[in-house]
């Protein structure tokens, strides 16, 4: 009778409907059942190989997300904004979404390189 309740058990396990997928917020897609960040591939900053940052300067409209992307073999941080911008990136990964509101000319460092460089709100 334990081994018949036990299979019951399992075979109910088994005829149960997959889960819902997640649902993700804005800049998010579902991938394997979690949210993964979307990349923004025409608004990003580029940190390349012998800290070369590219575009610069890194033109953007105002309110409208941009990322950076470390495509260096080394972990750097990019700071800005008087500290609101803080983004560690490990060798080829990209930043969270980032968003300027105010019109304007904005420097940026990059940990380990000599220069930064600047963000363009127009």
């Amino acid at each position: 009778m334990r081994g018949a309740a036990i299979l019951f058990v399992l075979a109910g396990c088994h005829l149960a409907d997959s889960p819902e997928p997640p649902t993700c917020q804005e800049g998010f897609h579902v991938e394997d059942q979690r949210c993964v960040q979307t990349q923004v591939i025409d608004q990003l900053a580029r940190i390349q190989k012998g800290c070369v940052v590219s575009p610069d300067p890194f033109v953007v409209k105002p309110n409208k997300d941009f990322q950076f992307e470390n495509d260096d073999s080394d972990r750097h941080v990019v700071s800005g904004l008087g500290g609101a911008l803080n983004e560690d990136l490990a060798s080829g990964q990209h930043s969270r979404f980032v968003q300027i509101t105010k019109p304007g000319s904005y420097s940026y460092d990059v940990s380990g390189c000599p220069k930064g460089g600047t963000i363009q709100v127009e």
